[in-house]
């Protein structure tokens, strides 16, 4: 499905029942051929998401975009957790998330794993999520801004962090997810503006089928 539009739109106090992922707005669409697809070139604009225990807006899809929303108190009642949240798929690219506002996306729960402080994020990538442009969003007094959690080719650009414990958070989980772990050190980091943080990456045999080496970049 593609060219869908939800626009104009006020979305609360949904998900009552079933608490996770169940979001105001979900990209992720369904199967084909046994794979996941959310479509291609659906919009979210002009919405005000709020009141919610888990996500805003989900995305597992090419060429999204996401603007112009005002996402207020959701992942009220979970930690490691996004407003936005889009996950898992390296074939994932081209979606857009700008001139959004994010306020008070933050840990309601005290959620912790051993002495591990989990997080709420504004917009979560987690898991090889590639080539999308976050771009002129405001985020206030939220957790965690940003968290790119593995992937390539990403530009965070010109956003507004205020009252946020963690503007940006830089993880490595898509590189050692399951028992194929692929090492990912940071050969480079930019002084420019845009950053550009360029790491090596090592891919593992068992998942790959040969072992190679790249520098990709990410920012």
């Amino acid at each position: 499905n593609g060219s869908n539009y939800v626009v104009n739109s006020k979305i609360h106090t949904y998900a009552l029942r079933n608490k996770m992922y169940r979001a105001g707005v979900n990209m992720s669409g369904g199967y084909a051929n046994d794979q996941k697809t959310g479509g291609v070139g659906n919009r979210a604009r002009y919405n005000e998401i709020y009141n919610a225990p888990h996500n805003a807006v989900l995305v597992q899809a090419n060429n999204m975009i996401v603007d112009y929303n005002k996402i207020s108190n959701v992942t009220r009642e979970c930690v490691d957790c996004g407003a936005i949240y889009a996950w898992y798929q390296w074939q994932q690219r081209g979606n857009v998330y700008r001139y959004n506002i994010f306020k008070s996306i933050k840990d309601t729960v005290g959620g912790r794993e051993g002495n591990h402080q989990l997080r709420n994020i504004g917009v979560y990538f987690d898991m090889d999520v590639d080539q999308s442009i976050i771009y002129g969003n405001i985020f206030d007094d939220v957790s965690t801004g940003v968290l790119f959690n593995g992937g390539r080719d990403t530009t965070i650009e010109n956003n507004i962090f205020v009252n946020s414990n963690e503007p940006l958070y830089l993880g490595v989980a898509g590189m050692t997810f399951g028992s194929n772990t692929m090492r990912n050190p940071i050969v480079d980091v930019s002084k420019t503006t845009p950053l550009v943080i360029t790491t090596q990456r090592e891919h593992n045999l068992g998942r790959y089928g040969e072992v190679t080496e790249a520098t990709i970049e990410g920012v």
